[in-house]
């Protein structure tokens, strides 16, 4: 029985044997009374070469055929969705639990049906969160964690959606003032396919 951190080594007994001694890498392991030993305290996704010579009091028999053997996998747990915050026009953060046995975390941003990348962020194991900027204003996407720990990564968590917000004016200026008339200029924003002009409170003006 192989797990990701033991696993169980046996074999048919030599008769007259007083004793077995264990072999790891031809490094002496263990001695065992019985046909059988247990390893344990073993790395996952390990392989190693192990095999067994058999006692009789002072006399000791040549060693057994190697065999390899290679510790499970682990499987890591399935992180929850990520929770989204502060989302601006341009930018949000992402925020999510730690998994004390991720070494790093794969933060990928989506389109909002979760389909296409938009940008992936490998971030420490010891951070649980980060921001994505340079986002489309009034625009949809999700986002989705994996906990990784060397090359072994868990299933991406759901997917959390949001959207940006709708960008606002910016540099606002005024130029060409006289009695009766003002001109007004701003940076334009690629979403914005209008612009209203309000005075008071009170549209006057549509561009």
């Amino acid at each position: 029985q192989i797990t990701t951190n033991s696993f169980l080594l046996e074999g048919i007994g030599v008769e007259g044997a007083t004793g077995y001694n264990v072999y790891k890498n031809d490094v002496f392991l263990a001695s065992s009374k019985s046909t059988s030993y247990t390893v344990k305290s073993l790395q996952p996704d390990v392989a190693a070469d192990y095999w067994v010579e058999a006692v009789f009091n002072d006399v000791i028999t040549e060693a057994s055929e190697k065999l390899n053997v290679k510790t499970l996998q682990e499987v890591l747990a399935v992180p929850g969705a990520p929770v989204v915050s502060a989302v601006t026009s341009v930018a949000a953060n992402v925020n999510w639990t730690l998994d004390p046995k991720a070494t790093t975390y794969t933060v990928t941003l989506y389109d909002s049906l979760g389909l296409t990348a938009v940008a992936t962020k490998t971030i420490s194991g010891s951070i649980t969160s980060t921001q994505f900027t340079s986002l489309a204003p009034l625009t949809g996407y999700s986002v989705g964690v994996v906990v990784n720990n060397g090359n072994n990564s868990s299933i991406q968590s759901p997917l959390a959606a949001f959207t940006t917000l709708t960008a606002g004016i910016s540099n606002l200026v005024t130029s060409n003032i006289t009695t009766t008339s003002i001109t007004l200029g701003w940076s334009s924003i690629s979403a914005a396919t209008s612009y209203e002009v309000l005075k008071d409170g009170l549209v006057v003006a549509s561009s």
